[in-house]
């Protein structure tokens, strides 16, 4: 009984080979598959961030129009009130004298 190794090589590891090597053939295509689904998500994050990205510019910008806008009026409002001290301190140095006068006139009559 000769066993003939080339034949049995032949019979039992060269299917095995083969589907291996189709297996392998398999996984090469759903890597590629899966590659080019990575790339479009990748793509499509890349677009949300850079559109998110311009949300956050205009965002800052109108954020920063508000706060000079603020300022502005803040600016305002403090000289209103200034002006209004001001002349509540002129009245009331007004209504100091005019009592004064008022006692002097009184006080000859």
């Amino acid at each position: 009984m000769r066993v003939d190794v080339k034949k049995l090589i032949q019979e039992l590891v060269v299917p095995e080979i083969r589907q291996v090597l189709a297996e392998v053939q398999t996984l090469r295509v759903e890597i590629k598959r899966l590659d080019e689904k990575i790339e479009l998500v990748r793509g499509e994050l890349k677009a949300e961030m850079d559109s998110l990205r311009k949300e956050i510019d205009s965002l800052r910008k109108e954020m920063d129009s508000l706060r000079r806008e603020m300022e502005t009026r803040i600016g305002a409002l403090s000289e209103r009130i200034d002006l209004a001290l001001d002349l509540r301190d002129r009245i009331s140095r007004l209504e100091t004298r005019l009592e004064a006068l008022a006692g002097k006139v009184s006080g000859e009559g």
